[in-house]
């Protein structure tokens, strides 16, 4: 069924190794642009079939992880896949202060 996810994942870095195609899924939805990515393209770029990939986007919609939004594609419908939640970012909590350190516990709090 999968077996193009198998051999990709073995050619991968030793960290993507182990990682389930449900979780390979999400990856690469995140990775596509905020307007999400068209169901038929990711299954292209998996080389996976379209039952195939159809049923791992079921699962993967079920554990919460996408958003599926049926489009009308060059006059056919199709799904545009999106992520259900945005993974958190380092970014995001870089400039958030320290509630441990001297210097901020002594700051007066704004009311």
């Amino acid at each position: 069924m999968l077996q193009k996810m198998s051999q990709d994942k073995q050619s991968n870095s030793s960290v993507e190794h182990h990682v389930e195609p449900i979780s390979m899924i999400y990856k690469m939805v995140v990775e596509h642009a905020e307007g999400g990515v068209l169901q038929s393209s990711l299954w292209k770029e998996l080389d996976v079939s379209s039952r195939d990939g159809s049923r791992l986007a079921i699962r993967s919609e079920r554990k919460g992880m996408i958003r599926p939004e049926q489009r009308l594609d060059a006059g056919r419908w199709t799904y545009i896949l999106t992520p259900a939640l945005k993974p958190a970012r380092v970014e995001s909590i870089e400039q958030i202060p320290c509630l441990t350190c001297p210097s901020e516990v002594d700051a007066p709090r704004l009311a």
